[in-house]
């Protein structure tokens, strides 16, 4: 296999794949004339599986121990669903469109990739990726009509109403669909022109430009999830370029401002939003009802495998903790979180790993978002490429 790997050009094949991953990532359409295309989803699932399959073979190789736990996982996960079949008397049905995700994803963590990534026209690329998300969102909050066609006709997904709702409120959600996952997206992007900066000790002007601007249509989403994450950007770019003297502008006016939400009675309102709301808010979501049937079926059954039911009023959104719990319980749960930071680690040589883990593993606790959408995988493996790109760029 060493000598197979010797006939590629290791720069043509990273290029490619990058460009690969960017497209999959951002810009394959979800929707015909803004109706969903339901088999879209399955679809993507192999077509990662097949390219994951092809750059591992070339630029990585396997690693035993992640092997392991990997087969763990899905030995629990068949347990659960056999046990389904035999103990329990309600209608559920396989959903092995789900499983290919988790297949997707077993696919990625077991490798550990080749650190020498070489991308030609490196930051060029990432750049111009920049400037159409944000150009894409200000069109969207600027209510351009051709923009909010072409987002409502080839991106709407989830339900043939999700995305026109989010554009009614114009909020940028650009290719992802709801407001969370669009502002973790950019949030993510964010991190990435940040590293830019840190190992280009200063990087370039056009990555700070991007960093204020992702920070500003993140705000504009105007979810619980994007005013959370807006503030750890705003606290971030103080922080990197010390701005002490904006912060002596900033701080007073935020304390001025919670003055005035609290006198007001609006923070209080927000608060209990933040808090209590059945469908968006912490206690309401995890402790008010709305996971109810899910924690029948984790208490008396352990959990359900790889099966799915409307009928129950199981949910396999909205938590992904709730989610692996339903399927495997506890079990489940710490082998898939210890292989997703296995994963991070035998692939990212920095501090930047325990970062980005926690980045993706707190968002689950809004959205069940990386064992159910393939462009989960497809976002890791970017961020690996990026982080590494750069360091063989600049760290040589």
């Amino acid at each position: 296999m060493k000598i197979i790997k010797k006939n590629f050009d290791k720069s043509m094949i990273d290029t490619i794949s990058f460009i690969v991953i960017i497209i999959s990532l951002f810009f394959v359409p979800t929707s015909i004339d803004g109706n969903v295309i339901h088999n879209a989803y399955l679809y993507k699932n192999l077509f990662f599986i097949g390219f994951i399959l092809i750059y591992s073979f070339i630029r990585g190789k396997y690693n035993i121990k992640a092997l392991i736990i990997i087969s763990f996982i899905h030995l629990i996960i068949w347990i659960f669903t056999l046990s389904t079949i035999i103990f329990t008397t309600d209608t559920f049905r396989l959903s092995l469109a789900s499983y290919s995700v988790i297949i997707a994803l077993s696919l990625l963590w077991i490798v550990r990739f080749e650190s020498d990534i070489s991308i030609n026209y490196f930051h060029k690329i990432f750049n111009v990726v920049n400037i159409i998300l944000l150009l894409w969102g200000f069109g969207i909050i600027g209510e351009i009509p051709w923009v909010k066609d072409l987002t409502l006709s080839y991106f709407s997904q989830y339900s043939d109403y999700t995305v026109d709702v989010m554009l009614n409120y114009n909020k940028p959600v650009i290719s992802f669909g709801t407001h969370s996952i669009a502002s973790f997206h950019f949030f993510m992007l964010f991190l990435m022109n940040l590293y830019t900066i840190k190992v280009k000790d200063k990087g370039t002007a056009i990555n700070h430009i991007f960093m204020w601007f992702y920070l500003f249509v993140n705000l504009m989403m105007l979810s619980n999830t994007s005013f959370i994450l807006s503030a750890v950007m705003l606290f971030t770019i103080l922080w990197v370029n010390k701005k002490i003297q904006l912060s002596l502008v900033i701080i007073p006016v935020s304390l001025l401002t919670i003055y005035y939400l609290v006198s007001s009675g609006t923070l209080d309102l927000y608060i209990n939003r933040l808090l209590y709301a059945e469908n968006n808010g912490f206690i309401g979501r995890y402790a008010n009802g709305l996971f109810a049937t899910n924690y029948h079926y984790i208490l008396n059954y352990g959990g359900i495998g790889l099966f799915k039911s409307p009928d129950t009023g199981i949910r396999l959104t909205d938590s992904g903790y709730i989610v692996l719990l339903t399927m495997g319980n506890i079990p489940l749960l710490v082998a898939f979180f210890y292989s997703f930071y296995l994963f991070l680690s035998n692939n990212i040589k920095n501090r930047y790993k325990l970062y980005i883990f926690l980045t993706f593993a707190a968002f689950e606790f809004a959205a069940t978002w990386l064992i159910l959408d393939v462009r989960a995988a497809y976002l890791q493996l970017f961020v690996i490429l990026y982080i590494n790109g750069l360091n063989n760029l600049y760290n040589d």
